[in-house]
């Protein structure tokens, strides 16, 4: 599998170490995992909806069901397996690398916030950054402790963001974690207290995909899609880059050496993607079946799916 990009990390790209992984951190029959995980991959978005739908909760509103869901299904697991093998993904993270890089930050600490199975974590690591991860999922966070103790990685993991001291990070990353919280403005203020002046803040969170293939996303998370004030805001910052679409995109906390400034072309490169984001929300219908339709496609998920023949 050399052709696939240094940012799928090597235990992602091994399905047989997943499946092994899956079924001895949920203690299921290897079988079932392998099934659950082919459907997962052909499907994409199929067993958190499933799982969701079957106990009748309430979707699109956070309540104490989605609360209590959030703590005892294991559906994320492969959800968050499969998409942090896709192109998509892979291309975020590689994306975040080269601009930390661009801007003089080869070295330091950062802070992964809902970092799901630990992916983004163990990339980070493997590139020389100091890295603490925060995750609420006892599921997410036993699949990291032993991908990071059968690779040999050495990440520092938080069980909460209260005991971190504050101003003590140079980079926090928060991917696909904001539309799932009830106040993603405040998540955000609250989270860069952690942020030292001049470090860089950097999150991607579709707001505008609500619906059935989506039951976790909040109806109310919608009006922020394609903002960036708010944000600015909230954080005591201001936007220095981030890809059209802003997945992701990049802050810089007041107060520190400012980073080098990006174009007045970027900047309008910029802000017409916002403005399509912004858009977006207003097409409940037409953005899912889109989003679903390039997973589908994803040339690396082509791959990487488990072998049907085995199933």
């Amino acid at each position: 599998m050399s052709h696939f990009p240094d940012s799928l990390v090597l235990p992602l790209r091994d399905s047989e170490w997943i499946i092994s992984t899956l079924s001895e951190i949920t203690e299921q029959n290897p079988k079932n995992v392998r099934e659950r995980l082919r459907k997962e991959h052909l499907r994409n978005l199929h067993e958190v909806p499933k799982a969701f739908f079957s106990q009748n909760l309430q979707p699109y509103v956070y309540n104490k069901g989605m609360s209590l869901f959030y703590e005892n299904t294991d559906s994320f697991l492969y959800e968050i397996v499969v998409w942090n093998r896709t192109q998509m993904k892979c291309r975020m993270r590689q994306w975040i690398l080269d601009f930390l890089h661009r801007n003089g930050f080869n070295a330091g600490k950062i802070l992964l916030c809902g970092d799901g199975i630990g992916g983004d974590s163990m990339f980070f690591t493997q590139n020389g950054y100091d890295v603490t991860s925060f995750e609420v999922s006892r599921y997410g966070n036993a699949f990291a402790r032993k991908m990071f103790a059968d690779y040999g990685v050495n990440v520092t993991l938080s069980d909460s963001l209260e005991s971190l001291p504050e101003e003590s990070f140079d980079a926090i990353l928060c991917l696909d974690v904001l539309e799932h919280l009830p106040d993603p403005v405040d998540s955000v203020r609250q989270s860069t207290k952690l942020l030292r002046k001049g470090g860089f803040f950097l999150f991607s969170a579709p707001f505008f995909l609500v619906g059935k293939n989506w039951p976790t996303h909040l109806e109310s998370n919608r009006l922020y899609s394609g903002k960036v004030r708010i944000f600015e805001e909230a954080g005591a910052m201001k936007q220095v880059d981030g890809r059209f679409f802003q997945n992701p995109i990049a802050f810089q906390k007041n107060g520190g050496i400012p980073c080098r400034k990006i174009s007045l072309f970027r900047k309008l490169f910029l802000g017409y993607g916002a403005t399509w984001l912004k858009m977006f929300r207003w097409f409940p219908r037409i953005m899912p079946y889109l989003v679903l339709r390039i997973l589908r496609h994803d040339p690396y998920l082509k791959e990487l799916v488990p072998d049907e023949k085995k199933a």
